[in-house]
């Protein structure tokens, strides 16, 4: 899964990257949390466009927003079919920038020990995401998701589910309009290769979503897997 990431490349890279001119001031943030705001590129009425959405899909049909915390992340595998998923994956898509993410060791021994998973070259990261926006008595309520898929190496050794993540060059196909089905986009939902990905283990600190300062994507020595006892 992916519930947590940082962004801190400058957002000129990101708009030259995804060929939009205008784009927001955005401040670094090593920490991203669910029910927080994300940063998002979409197609809007007059052409690809910065936005801004809560991350934690609200379905537009929702009676309310309460499941949103639940919705962070959409499996490629039935987004086509899940009702809270297939309009936006027909027609609702979106690109999430990101430098990495963090993601916490499942294996019993690493004590879910978190560690970061960015792209190899430094490059920004660009999540695959739905979007869909949600009228409540008190407004209107625009919401996101990060769309998985089945963990290839070496995330898989940490985690089975990971973001899809696109190469620039398969943006436009994403975000075309006039492509709506697992047919048309099908091919693009699969895990990165292995020689994109670099992971490293990082503080514990991230655990904690008030942290957000850099010291969270840096390096630092895992602690000893648990051994154990000779006492039972």
């Amino acid at each position: 899964m992916c519930g947590r990431f940082a962004l801190s490349i400058p957002i000129e890279v990101i708009a030259e990257l995804l060929r939009i001119g205008a784009f927001p001031l955005i401040s670094p943030r090593f920490n991203i949390a669910p029910a927080q705001q994300v940063l998002a590129a979409r197609n809007g009425d007059a052409g690809r466009e910065f936005t801004t959405f809560t991350w934690g899909l609200v379905p537009a049909w929702s009676k309310d927003p309460s499941a949103a915390p639940k919705m962070i992340n959409a499996r490629a595998e039935t987004m086509f079919e899940k009702p809270a998923y297939r309009d936006p994956a027909a027609a609702q898509r979106c690109i999430i920038p990101a430098d990495g993410f963090y993601e916490w060791d499942l294996r019993p021994e690493m004590n879910k020990h978190p560690w970061f998973i960015r792209r190899a070259d430094h490059q920004p990261m660009l999540f695959a995401g739905l979007y869909d926006t949600w009228h409540g008595p008190h407004g209107i309520l625009a919401t996101c998701t990060v769309v998985t898929t089945a963990a290839g190496p070496p995330i898989a050794d940490i985690h089975h589910r990971m973001p899809v993540i696109l190469e620039s060059g398969s943006v436009d196909e994403w975000l075309d309009p006039a492509r709506r089905t697992r047919a048309d986009l099908g091919h693009l939902l699969h895990a990165a290769p292995p020689n994109l990905i670099d992971a490293h283990p990082v503080s514990r600190r991230v655990n904690k979503v008030d942290n957000d300062t850099p010291v969270l994507v840096e390096r630092v020595d895992p602690e000893p897997p648990e051994q154990p006892s000779l006492f039972g």
